[in-house]
């Protein structure tokens, strides 16, 4: 074997090396871009989420307020079905501040459920009541924060 083959094939295999590197590097890419896009379509269905149930902290306290009560309860189940892996997503993001905002609200919604479960149906819209102007200022922000991205 001579010098130059032994050349060759140094010369191959750093490019070999090299090529499988830069690969590597081009698919994190790729792969980073499709979470991000993910996270973003999963996180505006969750805004529809949570403006329908502060809508329906709206109607709790609006029939309070004129004597009835409603039966029904807040929507969580997107929520609640994807909470980890948004978790894991948005810490990608470098924006904690839109789960620590989502965490206070849903925690608000599921107090509200948690009582029209017990059948304390007036109590969950006076839940509702107490809390939907902390819920509406955190929904603001974090409609600000998704419009970020």
């Amino acid at each position: 074997m001579s010098c130059k083959d032994a050349l060759l094939i140094v010369f191959g295999a750093a490019l070999g090396f090299g090529l499988g590197i830069l690969a590597d590097f081009v698919r994190r890419t790729l792969d980073r871009r499709e979470r991000s896009k993910r996270t973003k379509e999963l996180l505006s269905a969750i805004l529809e989420e949570v403006k329908e149930g502060v809508s329906r902290c709206e109607g709790l306290t609006e029939k309070r307020e004129t004597n009835r009560v409603s039966f029904s309860r807040i929507y969580l189940s997107l929520w609640e079905s994807s909470c980890a892996e948004l978790a894991q997503q948005i810490e990608a993001l470098k924006e904690p501040e839109i789960l620590r905002l989502l965490h206070k609200i849903y925690y608000r919604f599921d107090l509200v459920n948690f009582n029209m479960e017990r059948e304390a149906f007036e109590s969950g819209a006076a839940f509702a009541a107490e809390y939907l102007e902390e819920m509406k200022e955190n929904l603001s922000k974090l409609k600000k924060l998704l419009s970020k991205l």
